[in-house]
């Protein structure tokens, strides 16, 4: 056991009334540690201090939204100054092999929940959101990106792959669209759960990158999931406002990503994903 876990277990039996019998942890995440208490409590620990602002607007936020989500969110029980525990959202991660596997009356069922969550996200009110911390575009990061991008990840690619990848952020930059807050990470096999008894949507986890920017964000697994066929039965349930363009400003979302993630990377110091990101730019483009 590392210190750092050891302290963190120290600090949730501090507040947690009964015996910790069981401890698993998940360390998948960029920038938080979450440890798992007997199978039904989730604390969540950030790693950096970006993180630890962006949990305090979670807090905020998610204190008002899980009283009007059509889905189970995480309710914070356990509310601490630098983490946060909650009772665990029970099912299993949405990912693609189990989505391709679905029955049509299941996904018939996650397109009417997917449209009904995302409508409640995408329509709250962005006034009150600023007052609970919400930023435009991850407080100037979504900015960031793209300029590091341009300084510093585009000069790294051969003059064959740099063309394309700067037109397909340019493409992105140019279409234009009415900010809204989002949930920021609608990573279907991350944070979407699904209950396979019930064959339906269980909860939605980690709103530590809601923020204010194009819905089109939160589309783009479930485009890439189910294809056009999908989306539109999950547009069928979505009562966001009127937006023709959706679709196309999600498919370049989608094609400018692998060029957002390469600029994230190097921002954060991941190396070895960087030259990941890099080596797939240049395999398709260059």
């Amino acid at each position: 056991m590392t210190d750092t876990l050891e302290k963190q277990i120290t600090a949730i039996k501090n507040i947690f009334p009964s015996r910790v019998s069981n401890v698993t942890t998940h360390d998948n995440g960029d920038d938080f540690f979450v440890v798992e208490i007997n199978h039904e409590w989730m604390f969540r620990f950030p790693r950096q201090e970006i993180a630890s602002k962006a949990l305090q607007v979670e807090k905020a936020f998610l204190a008002r939204f899980k009283t009007i989500s059509p889905l189970p969110v995480p309710d914070h029980q356990y509310i601490e100054n630098d983490f946060v525990g909650y009772p665990k959202i029970q099912g299993t991660a949405l990912s693609v092999e189990l989505f391709q596997n679905l029955s049509k009356a299941s996904r018939e069922r996650i397109a009417r929940q997917m449209g009904q969550f995302l409508s409640a996200v995408h329509n709250f009110p962005v006034d009150e959101a600023k007052r609970l911390g919400l930023t435009e575009g991850w407080d100037g990061w979504h900015e960031k990106i793209i300029r590091n991008f341009r300084e510093a990840v585009a000069p790294a690619l051969s003059p064959s792959a740099q063309k394309p990848a700067m037109t397909c952020i340019e493409q992105m930059l140019a279409e234009p669209f009415e900010s809204t807050v989002i949930h920021g990470d609608f990573a279907l096999e991350d944070h979407v759960f699904f209950d396979e008894e019930r064959g339906e949507l269980s909860g939605v986890i980690d709103f530590a990158d809601a923020t204010l920017n194009d819905p089109a964000h939160d589309f783009q697994n479930i485009l890439e999931y189910g294809g056009e066929e999908f989306f539109e039965a999950v547009m069928s349930h979505y009562r966001g406002k009127e937006d023709p363009a959706l679709l196309k400003r999600t498919r370049l979302r989608i094609e400018a990503r692998p060029m957002f993630e390469a600029s994230y990377s190097l921002l954060f110091g991941f190396e070895t994903r960087f030259k990941e990101r890099i080596e797939y730019i240049e395999a398709k483009y260059g």
